[in-house]
């Protein structure tokens, strides 16, 4: 007899799939909470992470206006590709240290280069 034709009150032979089912889910549902538990704790480093990265990259930022009045005052150029290129290789090098890719931290740093050099030429303004 299927579930079906016994009112769906469980298998034909008595047992009850959809308890057997929650006891299931129950047992894994505790391994689900830990693991759960390890994601957000893990997701909360993650976030403090992410603020102090971008607490750092307005830092960066300041300081590069900062070194753009400075130039300005000397009379010197506000752009500096050769400092430029140099802090790529200097990022790029430091990521091979860490073990991680250095053509994507390359990419990263350029972004900050980038964000840092319109910084500094919109003080110009």
């Amino acid at each position: 007899m299927s579930e079906h034709e016994n009112g769906g009150r469980g298998r034909a032979d008595g047992s009850d799939d959809r308890r057997s089912a929650r006891q299931h889910g129950k047992n894994r549902g505790s391994a689900d909470a830990g693991v759960l538990v390890e994601v957000t704790s893990l997701r909360d480093r993650l976030e403090a992470l992410d603020r102090e990265i971008v607490r750092c990259i307005a830092e960066r930022v300041r300081l590069a206006e900062d070194i753009g009045r400075a130039k300005r005052d000397a009379g010197l150029p506000t752009l500096d590709p050769g400092r430029e290129a140099a802090v790529i290789r200097r990022a790029t090098a430091m990521a091979r240290e860490e073990g991680m890719e250095a053509e994507d931290v390359r990419d990263v740093f350029w972004d900050i280069v980038g964000l840092c050099r319109r910084a500094q030429l919109a003080e110009e303004t």
